[in-house]
């Protein structure tokens, strides 16, 4: 495998085992550069499957509330019907918040994954390799801010503030109604008098 001398000069060609160690070492590389780069593509569909997820998940939970608010605009003036369907706007409000958070965690873990694989493309391909974390920073540094500051956060940010807003909304009714019915006043006074009774040997 080194250079042997020879009548007409120096012999420079590579023994048969060093061109098979050559072969093997290159066809290795090759195989988990293969790999790597499956993987790559892998992990982005699930990442891109992940969040259609998402998104559909909200559009679900929007339309339910959308439609729990009409149905109470329409309701019987019965308080205690009410109370029901408010009670029952803030669950629906409260689960909607933690699907939210539960599928974000989902997405952010898939795109963690497709950034450390685009990582180690980098690593061996150089700027030939633009993945999805270089596309997104050059879209970001061609966005123009916009005139409201509040407006320039993610849409999923906006989504939180709708649901805690759907949240007190659903509260501030549950409160209400509780209130026409006297059952606020009535537990009230039932906790007093239980007190008094308890505070006599």
């Amino acid at each position: 495998a080194y250079p042997r001398r020879t009548l007409g000069g120096w012999d420079t060609s590579l023994g048969c085992g060093a061109q098979a160690n050559i072969s093997k070492s290159f066809g290795t590389r090759f195989n988990k550069t293969v790999k790597l780069y499956s993987q790559y593509l892998k992990a982005l569909e699930l990442l891109e499957r992940e969040s259609d997820r998402f998104w559909m998940r909200n559009n679900v939970f929007l339309l339910v509330q959308g439609a729990m608010i009409a149905f109470y605009s329409k309701a019987p003036p019965d308080a205690l019907f009410n109370l029901l369907v408010s009670i029952e706007g803030l669950f629906l409000a409260a689960l909607w918040i933690g699907v939210l958070t539960q599928g974000a965690n989902y997405v952010r873990r898939w795109d963690d994954v497709v950034r450390e694989l685009e990582a180690r493309l980098e690593a061996l391909f150089g700027d030939k390799f633009v993945g999805l974390k270089r596309l997104n920073d050059i879209a970001k540094s061609r966005e123009k801010p916009g005139n409201i500051r509040l407006l320039d956060k993610r849409t999923t940010v906006h989504i939180r503030y709708f649901i805690i807003s759907l949240l007190i909304f659903w509260e501030i009714l549950v409160i209400y109604h509780l209130t026409k019915l006297q059952i606020v006043s009535a537990l009230a006074y039932y906790l007093e008098a239980k007190a008094h009774i308890g505070a006599f040997p």
